[in-house]
């Protein structure tokens, strides 16, 4: 009976309809206990993979999931208290050792059920086991036994009789190809943490070339999943989300990323300063949520603190010894000191084979640091067939260089540990493949901290892009240094009274308005407005090629319907005639009417009745109702005869779009204030490249890049978003170098305008160093916010300035502005490029 049930859910999903919580306990239960074939439990998987699962079934899923098997549970007393942090998994990300040991000496409780090695991420039990005697293996007693302990939390892996349900369908994942599907992926990581018995989360999303997401918006679509199904099981959740295109942490591997999470305990600044301050952040907004602190800023100091005093040190002491390693041991990692990487190797026992220490590739300095390269190359020569079934601990990378930094052809790069000699005759030269050189124009002069955003609001995302903590109102640069760092990349600070303005604002060579040519056509007061924009805008070209392409339309389907049909065709489809342009703009302006006002039922605005009648639509010259569902059953943007080109998904439709983008920029010419924008067209049909934006009101829909008048918001330009075929064409005909995707966007819309001194403002999205160089060399201004990550200089990020103040540095005709606001949830930094040669007086 369970079997038949099971394939009434199938069809059920299959045939678009909602799982209710009934059958989706019937579904857990069913995979918990065994009897679905993998065949079955692939289907389930394929269909939540293509069909989709809302928020409330997620939400159901998710607690089915975790009843399904053996879950912990605390007092009353103790339970605010109990949280954790789970991560998609990074490079270098080393995060949760201490963030336990932190947390748990502040009086948090953290069971932590980790994981191991995921494709070329690392895993944290593969790691925790690089410390000889380290057991991860605990009982659900043991776990008990050590939150409730003055020990006050494990790292351990999942028990077998915990979330039963999740290691069944975790495995078929892989082999399913539905390893990205945001509902299994979203299940899988809340179950595990709801069986803890937590009552907070911080949930750190990684996006980026060394991450499953490999987009923001992948990872933005996953964030606001977890965020919401955790809400609505009643946890609290705060999602981060982090880039991971180059390493978190110096360090790479099992051993030697312990050693540097003992760095970061012990204080001080060998560990990276990124490791750092994601652990102080992530484990402030954990502090605050159970109320030991007012704000997460206080948290991370309080995090901090415990670095500096040790009690952090003596806690891992204390997991570490009730986690099996010896007292000795435990002493000699956790004691307080600055002790290298090689140091504590040799301490775990760890020591490799061989150290050897690579040189740069060239002289100049780093541009990036590939994280995927460098991770897969570890997890190649550390993966147990290598070794006989055993895990190469003591492989792994230390970095010597962050992105920015100035090197010399001969200094080290990085260092590379290893028991294995395979090292010695492989990926040398791919190690050094994954740094890249460039002289210093080309870098953004970037510190290593990894750009976030927290989702402290529960609702809204709120860029922090890893800024240098300003704690105190004490700078991380003084005097000399500063001034130094100042001659060396050409920025210096515009002082209080000094004029900020780069240049006198040069002559703008546009004409802007109307064309000359339409005003001409149209005397003063014989034209409405209305009737200027449809014979202007809706012109004979534009109506004819929609005529020409309705027609075909129809043609083609009637004769497909004439010749499978077995009696007459309906009298809709018989009487049609080939349509005629004055009938196209009659049909337009009625959808266009209808846009505007709306009525119950279509054949209502024929009605002849006083209520829902509608004058126009009783004149003789109006389109009959027939005839218009006639002509909208066959209404054509695109030609329906031409042949698809996998080369360009757009191909049918770029005929329309180029005739519209033609009459918007033949009939005005915009002022000299122009913004670049994204905007979503809601469409929730299928689609190759729609687009699921969560902060936009349609949410689903097509994704446009938009050129519009500052002042009045009229469409000069726009481009589609589609596949990477298409995208890879944005500025064409521009000799663009180097530029970002983001960065060619903002030409290829403004590139007919370059050379004319217009002034384009822009996002954060778009705006670099790179492009306002790129543009002021073309006589083109630009202003925008823009990431810490993309020209701000060093000097600037780590200057600390009082709420309400705002600070300037100048290179060139580039002005860059640091402006700190305060809001309600706390102080807020926003960063700006200006070109414009005005804005030092904003």
């Amino acid at each position: 009976m369970l079997l038949l049930d099971f394939s009434e859910l199938l069809e059920k999903k299959l045939s678009g309809e909602r799982w209710s919580e009934e059958d989706v306990k019937l579904l857990v239960r069913l995979v918990s206990s065994g009897r679905l074939s993998g065949q079955q439990i692939g289907a389930v998987l394929m269909l939540i993979f293509t069909k989709g699962m809302d928020a409330e079934e997620i939400v159901q899923l998710t607690s089915a999931m975790t009843a399904s098997g053996e879950t912990l549970s605390w007092p009353d007393s103790l339970r605010p208290l109990v949280v954790d942090k789970h991560s998609t998994g990074g490079v270098g990300d080393m995060v949760s050792p201490p963030m336990v040991a932190s947390l748990t000496a502040l009086g948090l409780k953290l069971p932590m059920i980790s994981g191991r090695s995921l494709g070329h991420t690392g895993g944290t039990i593969d790691k925790m086991e690089s410390i000889p005697g380290f057991n991860a293996s605990l009982t659900a007693e043991q776990m008990r036994g050590a939150v409730m302990s003055d020990v006050g939390g494990f790292i351990a892996g999942q028990t077998e009789a915990m979330v039963p349900a999740d290691r069944v369908l975790y495995a078929a994942r892989s082999e399913t190809a539905t390893i990205r599907s945001v509902p299994l992926i979203t299940s899988s990581i809340l179950s595990k943490k709801a069986a803890e018995g937590i009552s907070a989360l911080v949930m750190d999303v990684k996006f980026g070339r060394a991450a499953f997401m490999t987009t923001f918006e992948e990872a933005r679509i996953l964030a606001e999943s977890i965020e919401q199904t955790g809400r609505g099981y009643g946890m609290k959740v705060i999602v981060f989300i982090t880039e991971m295109e180059r390493p978190l942490a110096r360090c790479i591997g099992n051993a030697v990323e312990v050693a540097e999470a003992l760095q970061v305990l012990n204080g001080g600044d060998a560990a990276s300063a990124g490791l750092r301050e994601l652990v102080a952040r992530q484990s402030g907004c954990l502090l605050r949520l159970t109320g030991k602190v007012a704000t997460d800023e206080a948290g991370a100091a309080a995090v901090r603190n415990s670095w500096s005093d040790g009690s952090a040190l003596k806690a891992m002491r204390r997991i570490l010894v009730n986690q099996g390693v010896s007292e000795a041991l435990a002493d000699k990692l956790c004691e307080r000191g600055q002790f290298s990487v090689q140091e504590y190797l040799s301490r775990m026992g760890r020591e490799p084979l061989s150290v050897t220490q690579l040189s740069s590739p060239a002289s100049g300095f780093v541009s990036d640091i590939d994280a995927l390269s460098l991770a897969k190359i570890c997890h190649q020569l550390s993966r147990p067939e290598r070794l006989g079934g055993k895990l190469d601990h003591s492989t792994g990378l230390e970095l010597l260089v962050v992105k920015g930094d100035a090197v010399k052809q001969a200094n080290g790069a990085l260092r590379k540990s290893s028991s294995n000699p395979q090292w010695e005759n492989q990926a040398i030269e791919d190690l050094l493949l994954a740094l890249s050189m460039a002289q210093k124009d080309a870098v953004d002069f970037l510190d290593d901290s990894p750009a976030l955003t927290s989702d402290n609001s529960a609702s809204e995302y709120a860029s922090i892009d890893g800024e240098v903590d300003e704690e105190d109102g004490q700078s991380d640069v003084e005097g000399s240094q500063v001034e130094e760092a100042l001659i060396e990349n050409g920025w210096n600070f515009v002082q209080e009274g000094e004029d900020s303005r780069l240049r006198d604002a040069p002559e703008f060579l546009g004409v802007p308005g109307l064309n000359p040519d339409l005003l001409a056509q149209a005397p003063e007061n014989t034209m409405t407005r209305i009737e200027f924009f449809l014979q202007h805008f809706i012109t004979s070209d534009l109506v004819s090629a929609i005529r020409f392409w309705t027609n075909a339309r129809a043609d083609f389907e009637l004769q497909n319907i004439a010749t499978e049909a077995d009696g007459p065709l309906p009298p809709l489809l018989s009487s049609w005639r080939q349509c005629t342009e004055n009938e196209v703009r009659k049909c337009l302006a009625i959808v266009l009417y209808m846009g505007l006002v709306k009525k119950p039922e279509l054949h209502m605005y024929w009605s002849t009745g006083d209520f829902y009648g509608g004058e126009y639509f009783q004149k003789e010259h109006c389109l009959g109702r027939d005839r218009f569902i006639q002509l909208l059953s066959f209404l054509r943007f695109y030609d329906c005869t031409a042949v698809n080109n996998h080369q360009d998904s757009l191909k049918k439709i770029r005929p329309f779009l180029d005739i519209a983008r033609g009459i918007c920029q033949a009939n005005y010419c915009p002022n000299q204030d122009v913004s670049v924008d994204e905007e979503l067209v809601m469409y929730k049909g299928r689609l190759i490249f729609r687009q699921f934006m969560p902060n936009k009101r349609a949410r689903f829909g097509i994704k446009v890049y938009c050129l519009t008048e500052a002042s009045t918001g009229f469409l000069w330009n726009f481009r589609v978003h589609a596949v990477k075929q298409d995208n890879d064409r944005f500025g064409e005909g521009v000799n663009c170098g180097n530029l970002s995707f983001s960065e060619k966007i903002v030409v290829e819309l403004s590139k007919d305008l370059l050379g004319l001194d217009y002034r384009i403002y822009c996002d954060s999205w778009f705006t670099s160093l790179r492009l306002a160089q790129f543009l002021l060399e073309r006589n083109t201004m630009l202003t925008g916010t823009v990431r810490v990550d993309r020209g701000i200089p060093n000097e600037l990020k780590v200057l600390a300035l009082q709420p309400i103040s705002h600070s300037h540095m100048r290179r060139g005709d580039v002005l860059a502005v640091k402006l700190v606001d305060r809001k309600a949830s706390g102080r807020k930094t926003v960063y700006l490029l200006d070109t414009h040669g005005v804005a030092g007086s904003t």
